[in-house]
């Protein structure tokens, strides 16, 4: 299913470059190749690893959130079992459930999305290569992740505080990650004075060859005491597996090298060159917003090795690194082009090495988790006898294949 959403998007990628010039039709190629991705994955049925957890659990649930805590059946966050009891009550289904997920995502990218200036279906293209996981298996971040999206929405579009400090909060109940990345982000807000230009972009390509060569786990692991007790564990076991040779290193390369070249064009803006901005609280904002999304790259870079932990939380920081980086694209005044069109085919090189090493890694294990699974098998299959396929195809992936994994992670 992974390697069908890649495709999709790489055909509608070779369109949007043979429409240079025309941005109508590049718009017109954007929609019509994000209503196909967001529309596949609601119709995912019973997919992945995780609903060998998932699915006992939401089956055990009823409408009654007490009755579920008193026998135990509360499992997860309490934002997330809230959400689930209120899905059961109503009488949705666990694909409903997991469909009005997916519509609050893809709802949330799409608007997000919409500040993007040219070529969205590149970011779309990136966003389906590095983080299928998230919005294909892992629901509760899904919906943690969307929550994050509407709030920045609704304080850049309609200077609002109150509710994107509910929804923040919210998210923060529905899935733990969500907690110390906004707490990150806290901190970046209140410490934006610092100066975001060429050389602190070289700086995060000196540091990440410096993360493909030095070992950072014995220092990360001394951070691990410091956290929350609820997340230690959870941060321990994603720390166990890093690798420091990924091929997705000269993706992250060629972004930095990028920003540090076109940053100065636009950091003219950032820095408030008279006549850019007609209000000073747009460029203070300009400014702040550039910080931010340096202090996620910067994180990125940090845990570059340790791609357990970094899937968990490169997803909230993906799709606003995407706006920016495109926007910064679109809008520089240097004319050279070769750096884009490097960072455009790296991008498109990537995305098809995922649709040849995907199928051979799903080939090889015992769990096929990763087999299409659709709503529409409902016409001739029952919800039972789809559960019982999938979850018996979970229970292989966890038992053999994901210790695997580790084991190898070790090495």
């Amino acid at each position: 299913m992974i390697v069908l959403l890649i495709v999709i998007c790489l055909f509608f990628c070779l369109f949007d470059l043979l429409a240079e010039g025309k941005p109508t039709l590049q718009k017109q190629l954007y929609h019509i190749a994000f209503f196909t991705i967001a529309i596949l994955c609601t119709a995912r049925y019973a997919y992945g690893g995780d609903i060998a957890h998932y699915i006992p659990y939401y089956k055990q649930l009823t409408g009654s959130y007490r009755y579920n805590v008193e026998n135990y059946y509360a499992w997860f966050e309490p934002g997330f079992d809230y959400y689930c009891t209120i899905c059961k009550r109503v009488g949705l289904t666990f694909w409903e459930m997991t469909a009005v997920i997916s519509v609050l995502y893809w709802g949330a990218i799409y608007w997000l999305f919409s500040h993007i200036k040219s070529h969205h279906v590149f970011a779309l293209l990136a966003l389906v290569s590095l983080d299928h996981t998230v919005f294909l298996e892992q629901i509760r971040q899904c919906l943690a992740i969307a929550l994050v999206i509407y709030a920045f929405c609704l304080y850049h579009r309609f200077s609002w505080k109150i509710i994107p400090i509910a929804l923040l909060l919210m998210s923060s109940t529905i899935h733990k990650t969500a907690l110390p990345m906004i707490a990150f982000l806290a901190m970046c807000w209140f410490v934006s004075g610092l100066k975001t230009d060429k050389k602190a972009y070289i700086m995060l390509a000196l540091l990440l060859l410096s993360c493909a060569v030095i070992a950072l786990h014995p220092i990360l692991k001394q951070f691990v005491p410091l956290l929350p007790s609820s997340l230690q564990n959870s941060v321990s076991y994603h720390l166990m597996v890093g690798k420091r040779v990924q091929k997705i290193l000269i993706l992250y390369l060629m972004a930095i090298v990028c920003m540090a070249y076109y940053t100065d064009s636009r950091g003219s803006k950032v820095q408030g060159v008279q006549g850019e901005f007609s209000n000073p609280k747009e460029e203070k904002r300009e400014r702040l917003y550039h910080w931010m999304i340096w202090c996620c790259m910067a994180v990125i870079v940090v845990l570059y090795q340790y791609y357990l932990i970094l899937y968990r939380i490169r997803s909230y920081m993906l799709p606003f690194i995407l706006v920016w980086l495109l926007n910064t694209l679109a809008t520089t005044k240097v004319k050279d082009v070769l750096p884009k069109q490097m960072l455009a085919a790296i991008m498109l090189l990537f995305a098809v090495i995922l649709t040849i090493d995907l199928p051979r890694r799903h080939a090889a294990m015992k769990g096929h988790v990763y087999n299409t699974s659709w709503v529409w098998e409902r016409v001739h299959h029952s919800e039972k006898e789809i559960h019982n396929r999938q979850l018996e195809q979970a229970r292989l992936f966890w038992e053999y294949d994901n210790q695997k994994g580790l084991q190898m992670g070790y090495k």
